[in-house]
């Protein structure tokens, strides 16, 4: 393994981390970000306004109060209101390019110092800033926002009290993928908004069965399981063949039988009296469609399921389902004999040529 030179840097005193600069004075505004409003005109029209707007929300922690200001741009995005970029409006942007020429910088809070908090109310904003002194100078401090972060947070504490020793330890982010997923999904609330998806492999079907042999009702797959297990063959010479011969299709994995297949995932093999309840489910269960014979055989396939006869048992069972009867597509009409009809053409009205 060799780290690329380009992509190294080693004792920098500031640098460029998740769009802001980081040194040891605290956390500073990306300069794109800023000379991107500084090199601005005044907007012509609502499409600029919407551009001024977004650039300020991605710098709103920088820029102290300014709800106030901000609202008159916001003004101009409602609908039914006609665009005019008046005095006010230019003063307000000019009041923003001004804070923006020298960005401030967020400090990072100590252990036992005092805060200081500043509330500021207006008619439409409330605007609130936690500043920490240093000497004579009061700088503005950074700090978690997510109420969900500061759960996680609350949640650790609690349950290291319950340890002896607690050990942290990172985790890369292409590592915890799925447990942020997880944690998103629990987090949000059940039956509305929840649009996360996880996605997995799975080496099995999702649905298992416990397989249990009973006794006085043979199988199919008592002869094969006999020979994977304990390596026991038909007495006829013949039978031992094939059975030898079939078995190479077959595996036992934990104590369940599947088949093996060259282009398709291990296939749960079923006994006789198996078969039933799995054709009901797949056929017209939750997720079923009442499908025909052949359909339904090759979604039981996909479903991870075998056995020999399963497709003529999927054709009879679509038979025997009565609501495919009912709405299957197949003439209706009670059987009678056919009526002749005769149809008269009349001369009058002919004109001759």
């Amino acid at each position: 393994m060799r780290l690329n030179p380009l992509k190294c840097a080693f004792a920098m005193e500031a640098g460029k981390f998740l769009g802001f600069m980081i040194s040891q004075r605290g956390v500073k505004a990306d300069p794109k970000k800023y000379e991107a409003i500084l090199r601005m005109t005044s907007p012509g029209c609502v499409k600029d306004v919407q551009g001024l707007a977004g650039r300020l929300t991605a710098l709103s922690r920088f820029l102290g109060a300014s709800a106030a200001k901000a609202l008159l741009f916001f003004n101009l995005m409602k609908k039914g209101i006609v665009f005019e970029w008046t005095l006010t409006c230019e003063e307000a942007f000019n009041h923003f390019k001004s804070i923006i020429s020298a960005p401030s910088v967020l400090s990072k809070p100590r252990n036992g110092e005092t805060l200081f908090l500043y509330l500021v109310v207006t008619d439409e904003a409330l605007a609130t800033v936690l500043v920490r002194e240093e000497g004579k100078i009061q700088q503005t401090v950074y700090f978690a926002r997510d109420s969900l972060l500061q759960k996680y947070l609350e949640r650790v504490k609690r349950l290291s009290e319950e340890f002896d020793e607690v050990t942290v330890q990172h985790i890369p982010r292409e590592r915890n993928t799925q447990a942020d997923l997880l944690s998103k999904l629990a987090s949000t609330k059940p039956g509305t908004g929840n649009r996360f998806l996880i996605q997995g492999l799975v080496k099995e079907p999702i649905v298992t069965l416990h397989i249990t042999q009973a006794a006085g009702f043979p199988s199919w797959i008592d002869l094969i399981i006999d020979f994977l297990e304990n390596g026991k063959l038909p007495d006829n010479d013949k039978t031992a063949k094939a059975l030898r011969r079939e078995a190479a299709k077959y595996t036992i994995i934990q104590g369940q039988i599947f088949k093996k297949g060259l282009s398709q995932p291990l296939l749960k093999c079923l006994r006789p009296d198996q078969t039933d309840y799995v054709l009901s489910e797949v056929h017209e269960g939750c997720y079923g469609h009442h499908i025909g014979g052949k359909a339904l055989a090759r979604k039981l396939v996909r479903a991870g399921y075998y056995w020999p006869s399963m497709m003529s048992d999927s054709k009879e069972f679509v038979k025997k389902c009565r609501r495919c009867q009912e709405n299957d597509n197949f003439h209706k009409a009670p059987a009678a004999e056919l009526s002749l009809l005769m149809a008269s053409r009349s001369d009058q009205g002919r004109s001759n040529t």
